[in-house]
């Protein structure tokens, strides 16, 4: 009865406030723990290879949650060397700069034209942090931590892609049987590497993919 109260639990948490997304996970066989695409058009004909990545919008009672995971996806996503990614620097000065956007403040998505001459990205990659908690067990520290990220064509702002992911400490003990991971950085980290593999696997190849 553990397992299936487990996975329950799991695609209740997956599809409340995801819409579609929610709904594509609802009809997966359980929870495996890994990153749920739901792909809703195609991926620009032309390829993608330079990439925006806007900052994360923090949706946890951590203040500096979103900038943390955040800066964790973008540096794992140049370290991928697939890609031709924009400067945080550059993305910031176009939102604050030109579109007078203040911090924490997303851009319309009509606003996509003016980011995509100023930027030139293919695509352009938002992001939720919807949880973000340290459980403490037994002394340790098990974090928690879930995710939904949005691709978008960057010429027309068109939604591509939707990514929900959500992970904690002791699944990387108890299933990939490589320890627990302790820390909120190294969580995230592992999780970016795991959405960025998922995606390669469905097709977001890049400059060198």
């Amino acid at each position: 009865m553990r397992t299936v109260r487990g996975r329950a639990a799991c695609r209740l948490r997956a599809a409340t406030g995801l819409g579609l997304l929610g709904l594509a996970l609802l009809s997966a066989p359980g929870c495996s723990g890994l990153p749920a695409v739901h792909e809703l058009a195609p991926l620009p004909a032309a390829g993608a290879c330079r990439v925006a990545v806007l900052p994360f919008r923090n949706e946890t009672r951590y203040p500096v949650g979103a900038v943390l995971v955040y800066r964790v996806f973008l540096a794992e996503l140049v370290q991928a060397g697939r890609f031709d990614v924009v400067q945080e620097g550059d993305v910031r000065e176009v939102l604050r700069g030109h579109l007078r956007l203040l911090p924490g403040q997303d851009p319309l998505w009509e606003h996509m034209p003016i980011l995509h001459d100023r930027l030139g990205a293919d695509l352009v990659v938002s992001g939720r942090v919807m949880e973000m908690d340290d459980q403490g067990r037994g002394g340790g520290v098990n974090p928690v931590l879930a995710i939904r990220l949005e691709i978008r064509d960057g010429a027309s702002g068109r939604l591509l892609w939707e990514t929900y992911h959500r992970r904690d400490g002791q699944h990387y003990r108890k299933v990939l049987h490589f320890g627990l991971i302790n820390s909120m950085t190294a969580l995230a980290r592992q999780m970016a590497r795991e959405v960025l593999d998922e995606w390669t696997k469905r097709g977001l190849r890049g400059c060198t993919g």
